[in-house]
């Protein structure tokens, strides 16, 4: 529409001003240089107006969906990216939400050998930096490269209706091992704290 337009400008304005010399010596417009102008003056006018549609029609197809993205922060700079720091109960919980989306995905828990690795995918980064989300894996407080959590051995590669005890079944706690992806029995191996599938933490 637009070049369209343009072409048609173009075209009115490519006429020519320069004055015609009579015998007298007079110099005058040339016949119906008038006419011209008033060609182009209404050739502007209508460009610009075109302009103005074209802008308002924009505006009613683009609109909507630009202040949408507003509202919604696309145009706002991005969250500084932060360190990882949680409780022991804060953490526990993000990994049972990790968990139970490793779960929706797979119709499943994980199978025990490797579940950390399984659900990593599944961790909230958030507004973390990179390579902070890990760090969940580890139970605040141990020393660094230890981790401190089992999933409970009845629950493994199962679905969480399949469950004898359902949602009140122990998931995840704090164990008394410190190696990678432990599993075991949250009534001989557990000592601290523990999570349920259906999200409620026990103390002990």
């Amino acid at each position: 529409m637009f070049f369209g337009a343009f072409c048609w400008f173009n075209d009115l304005v490519d006429v020519t001003t320069d004055p015609v010399v009579t015998e007298d010596g007079a110099g005058m417009l040339p016949p119906h240089s008038s006419r011209r102008a008033g060609k182009v003056k209404r050739a502007v006018l209508i460009f610009l107006l075109l302009v103005l549609v074209g802008l308002g029609y924009l505006a009613v197809r683009l609109g909507p969906d630009l202040l949408s993205a507003y509202r919604a922060g696309f145009f706002e700079a991005p969250p500084e990216k932060v360190a990882y720091s949680a409780d022991r109960k804060q953490n526990l919980v993000a990994l049972h939400a990790a968990i139970m989306r490793y779960h929706d995905s797979e119709q499943v828990f994980p199978k025990g050998a490797g579940w950390m690795d399984a659900i990593r995918p599944f961790l909230d980064t958030g507004e973390l930096k990179d390579g902070e989300s890990l760090k969940k894996l580890h139970r605040p407080g141990l020393q660094t490269g230890q981790y401190g959590y089992a999933l409970n051995s009845a629950v493994l590669g199962k679905y969480k209706d399949d469950l004898k005890q359902k949602g009140s079944a122990i998931l995840l706690y704090e164990s008394k091992a410190r190696t990678k992806d432990g599993t075991g029995d949250p009534a001989s191996d557990r000592e601290g704290l523990a999570i349920t599938v259906d999200g409620t933490v026990l103390e002990k």
